[in-house]
């Protein structure tokens, strides 16, 4: 018996609308750019990419920096940043704080997959004012098949005690198909977290 391995493109879960990556290919990856942003006396500030397709693109927070040295300890804000992928072609971060010094650095990286290994992608974010935790109400997805990722956050910690600064950051957890919880530390100020659902087939 011979056996003729196909080279063209396979199917995948869900046959003809669910194209895979061609069968020899040797990733599920078709585009990756990576960033990054100083927000330098602004507090929102866009970075324009490749265009990708964004139903089965993510974009990834890769972390944050504060070189100015402004302020004081209490400012704590300008250690929060938050980006995300408004358009196909636009990465926006957002800091609290508009301060003219350079070094507040935030950057990311946006992963565009091929057609058939993202079922759907949701994009939002969840404001707290006064709670410990909120959430934001999802289209249906599978739990088992899903991920919320972290894409930074905000908050208003501009004239807080110093023991605040031990509070900052926040946990995301896809609670259920539908729901997206995030918790903080404390009641202070308010909080803008942005995340992404993502479902794979």
């Amino acid at each position: 018996m011979s056996f003729h391995r196909r080279l063209g493109a396979g199917t995948g879960p869900l046959g003809g609308s669910g194209l895979v990556a061609q069968w020899g290919g040797s990733s599920l990856i078709q585009s990756l750019q990576t960033g990054q942003l100083d927000m330098n006396g602004v507090t929102t500030k866009t970075a324009t990419i490749t265009a990708v397709d964004t139903s089965r693109s993510i974009c990834v927070f890769n972390g944050s920096k504060n070189t100015s040295g402004e302020g004081t300890a209490n400012d704590a804000s300008g250690f929060a940043f938050r980006v995300a992928l408004t358009n196909s072609t636009t990465v926006t971060a957002d800091i609290v704080l508009n301060v003219s010094a350079a070094g507040r650095l935030v950057n990311f990286t946006v992963v565009e997959f091929l057609p058939g290994v993202l079922r759907s992608v949701q994009r939002g974010s969840i404001t707290m004012t006064g709670v410990l935790t909120n959430t934001a109400t999802i289209t249906g997805v599978n739990p088992a098949k899903s991920l919320v990722t972290y894409n930074g956050y905000t908050h208003t910690y501009t004239s807080d005690p110093p023991m605040y600064l031990n509070r900052v950051g926040v946990i995301l957890t896809l609670t259920n198909a539908t729901t997206v919880t995030t918790d903080h530390g404390a009641t202070n100020g308010t909080k803008i977290t942005n995340f992404e659902v993502v479902e794979f087939f």
